[in-house]
């Protein structure tokens, strides 16, 4: 074998976890499409969406840009 070629048992094993990822993606948007009439109900999520998602995604956001700001900008600062 060269470079990145992978056994064949873990390519199989890699094309299942990625279908599954793709799956779970189709069905959490086909369960948001559902529960969502107007756009009213898509940008505020029909006011069901509880504390714990609501941090989820606060969390999410905040390290997605610290990761694309703060982060170059510290090494930018204090160097590499």
């Amino acid at each position: 074998m060269t470079g990145l070629a992978l056994s064949p048992s873990l390519f199989a094993f890699a094309v299942a976890v990625f279908a599954a990822y793709v799956a779970v993606l189709i069905y959490f948007g086909y369960d948001g499409w559902k529960h969502s009439n107007n756009l009213r109900d898509f940008i505020l999520g029909s006011s069901k969406m509880n504390g714990f998602i609501v941090g989820l995604s606060f969390g999410a956001t905040y390290a997605s840009a610290n990761m694309f700001m703060g982060v170059p900008g510290m090494a930018y600062t204090h160097g590499t």
